[in-house]
């Protein structure tokens, strides 16, 4: 896809994310703009494109390149933020949301005790954590492993914010 069609392709589903009421929506619509977005910058820095390249490490390369972007956003919603920090795992009750991943878990707690702690963290581990935390949201809602109460919550929180990279990053 050439990169105006995918910078059109992205906005389209950014919009549809802007004019989705339900959460779901919202959220699965943002996501497609997010790896769109993150492909096209992969082919723009010419890195080429692989099927096998997982979307969480496009992401991962999208927020790490425009940290910038993420981490004001990130300033921007330091409350929303505090809230997701102090939120639990419906099923095992770990920090943000569950994981089997020792990896993300250490990462999760980390994040939450930033945010609920003040405990520091570098510029490159909140953008890493954030771009974590959001695809570990769209790998339990693709794999049903959710209840819909707490899902709806976790998604008011995170949709605003990923709305708001989203539009930050991709403005014209």
């Amino acid at each position: 896809m050439a990169l105006g069609r995918r910078r059109d392709f992205v906005q389209r589903w950014l919009e549809k994310a802007r004019k989705a009421e339900d959460p779901f929506d919202r959220f699965f619509y943002a996501w497609i703009a997010l790896v769109a977005a993150a492909q096209r910058q992969r082919t723009q820095t010419g890195i080429p494109f692989r099927e096998i390249y997982a979307d969480r490490e496009k992401v991962l390369e999208y927020f790490a390149a425009k940290r910038s972007n993420v981490l004001q956003v990130l300033k921007d919603n330091r409350q929303r933020l505090h809230k997701l920090a102090c939120r639990k795992g419906a099923r095992f009750a770990k920090p943000v949301i569950d994981t089997r991943s020792l990896r993300l878990r250490g990462i999760f707690s980390d994040f939450s005790a930033h945010y609920t702690h003040r405990m520091p963290m570098t510029e490159e581990q909140l953008v890493e954590a954030t771009g974590e935390v959001i695809n570990k949201i769209r790998i339990n809602l693709f794999q049903g492993t959710s209840d819909d109460s707490e899902d709806i919550e976790l998604l008011e929180l995170v949709n605003p914010i990923l709305l708001q990279i989203l539009e930050s990053c991709e403005s014209r």
